[in-house]
């Protein structure tokens, strides 16, 4: 007895698990729903097979025991020769499956038996071959409210004898054979049906039946639209809002479906028409204009001025650029150099004044009038201002050849001039001393200091008379030589020191005898002159 009670519970228990794992996402929603039946089987008071309720009470237990109060499994009256089951869902309902769950060791009574639902038939069991358990599942695959369960031939009894009955509908969001299969994107948050999983309608970008993703080429709500000119095919566009990653050719994204609109062209659109004759636009692909640039504008794509032709509207005409007027910069109409005596950036306007040549760079020379009489081009002066030279006026003049004779003279003389003046010095120094041993040996003679003076005439002059004044005398300051005083020896307190004058004459003198002076004085009192002529020197 305890063998065959475990025997049972682990057959039980078995099935409870390949019921849970074939249930997975499905929902039995004949619990204890309305129901009916023809005659329920009494052997005795207290004895007696289940209500119709026993068969949806969810007691998939297949072995009919008696001894409990509320059986778990119904029979017919063995007489009753139409007898049927049947269970109110309540409402219609995608039904996926029906499980039928047999008397244990009774299944042969199943002959016969017509499972049906809204009054179609959805499974007959012709014979009880197809049991191979207590339990038999119908795929339905439709949708209804009532399950009428009858038997209409003798197999066995005529009696229906069964323990459970399950209507397996899927839950909200699965479909198919067993309820695997995931719904797609229904609109409004809306169920797919739970037999073939058809929408009825879908999310954007999502295709009817079951709202699977858009084929390539489609979007929107339903997949309706087609999508536009997307660069590399339509089938890049975004299958929810249509949207191309970047349009092939002159279309506006983000759609790629409308031509660029007027005043643009090229691919998305990007570029901007030229300068096109007044109420006119350019071509949408290529950007020329068809009827023509207005203004000075370049015809095709009417974008850059004619060359020679610069600013905005291209109203304004090039300079004198260096290389032809076409070179200049077409919008600010700047040349890169100029071709001439025109003042740089623009090249128009010709050299300030004071300035010529290219790009007006060279400054004008000394020219009479001012340095802007120059020429702007060449810069040459009419007259140059000093002595300067033509055409520039910016070099001095040379001096000529007899210039060049009368300055090779001066270096001679003055070195002559300055050789004789030395030798001068030593023979006055000479006679001081000689003065100064004679005043030695003379007993008596004391002779006050002066000074000695040496005339050298810088021209030809005549022998002064005794009465012509004395040039080395203080009191003569017309005189244009100039005088120098050597200080031979300190005054003695006897006043016999003597100094030395010499007096250099730069004046010139009107004779007809070539002669120079030398005046010596060897004191205030006693004056000796002494005239040198042609290599003599003679007492006067």
């Amino acid at each position: 007895m305890a063998v065959l009670t475990f025997l049972k519970l682990w057959a039980f228990t078995e099935m409870m698990i390949l019921c849970a794992g074939e249930i997975k996402h499905m929902q039995n929603i004949a619990l204890n729903k309305a129901c009916q039946m023809s005659s329920r089987y009494i052997i005795a008071p207290g004895r007696m097979t289940g209500e119709c309720s026993a068969a949806i009470n969810g007691d998939t237990n297949t072995i009919l025991d008696l001894a409990r109060s509320r059986s778990n499994c119904i029979n017919n009256k063995l007489d009753d020769t139409s007898p049927f089951w049947s269970v109110d869902l309540g409402q219609e309902f995608s039904i996926n499956t029906i499980s039928i769950y047999g008397r244990a060791n009774y299944t042969n009574r199943m002959g016969c038996v017509n499972v049906s639902l809204d009054g179609k038939v959805v499974k007959r069991f012709s014979n009880t071959s197809v049991w191979t358990n207590d339990r038999y599942d119908i795929t339905v695959g439709r949708s209804g409210r009532v399950v009428n369960i009858t038997k209409d031939c003798l197999a066995d009894v005529y009696s229906i004898n069964l323990c459970q009955v399950q209507v397996w509908v899927c839950e909200d969001g699965w479909y198919g054979d067993n309820c695997t299969q995931v719904c797609g994107h229904c609109a409004g948050g809306s169920v797919c049906d739970k037999i073939n999983g058809n929408c009825t309608s879908c999310q954007t970008g999502f295709q009817l039946p079951n709202c699977t993703e858009c084929k390539d080429g489609w979007y929107g709500e339903n997949c309706g639209e087609v999508c536009g000119h997307c660069l590399r095919g339509n089938t890049t566009c975004d299958n929810k809002i249509g949207y191309c990653p970047s349009c092939g050719g002159a279309f506006q994204p983000p759609l790629c479906k409308e031509k660029c609109s007027a005043g643009y062209y090229g691919q998305n659109c990007k570029q901007t028409c030229g300068h096109c004759r007044v109420n006119t636009t350019c071509d949408p692909d290529n950007g020329t204009c068809t009827y023509g640039c207005s203004g000075g504008y370049k015809e095709g794509l009417c974008s850059e001025c004619e060359d020679g032709w610069y600013g905005d509207d291209c109203t304004e005409t090039c300079g004198h650029c260096m290389g032809g007027s076409s070179t200049c910069d077409k919008k600010y109409g700047s040349c890169s150099s100029c071709d001439g005596a025109f003042q740089p950036p623009l090249c128009k306007e010709t050299c300030q004044d004071g300035w010529y040549g290219k790009n007006c760079l060279e400054r004008c020379g000394h020219c009479v009038g001012g340095n802007s009489t120059c020429d702007k081009t060449s810069g040459s002066c009419p007259s140059c201002d000093g002595s300067f030279q033509l055409p520039l006026c910016k070099e001095s003049v040379m001096p000529s050849s007899n210039d060049k004779e009368t300055v090779s003279l001066v270096g001679p003389v003055a070195g002559a001039a300055a050789g004789c003046s030395v030798l001068f010095f030593i023979i006055g120094g000479l006679f001081v001393c000689f003065r100064k041993t004679r005043s030695r040996h003379s007993a008596g003679a004391v002779r006050s200091p002066d000074e000695i003076s040496m005339t050298f005439g810088s021209s030809m002059a005549t022998p002064r008379s005794e009465n012509t004044p004395d040039i080395t005398s203080p009191e003569n300051t017309s005189d244009p030589s100039v005088n120098v005083y050597d200080k031979l020896h300190a005054r003695a307190n006897d006043n016999t020191a003597a100094y030395s004058s010499i007096t250099l004459h730069t004046d010139s003198k009107d004779t007809t005898t070539a002669t120079e002076y030398v005046n010596i004085t060897s004191t205030a009192n006693d004056k000796n002159r002494y005239k040198r002529n042609q290599g003599k020197v003679v007492r006067q």
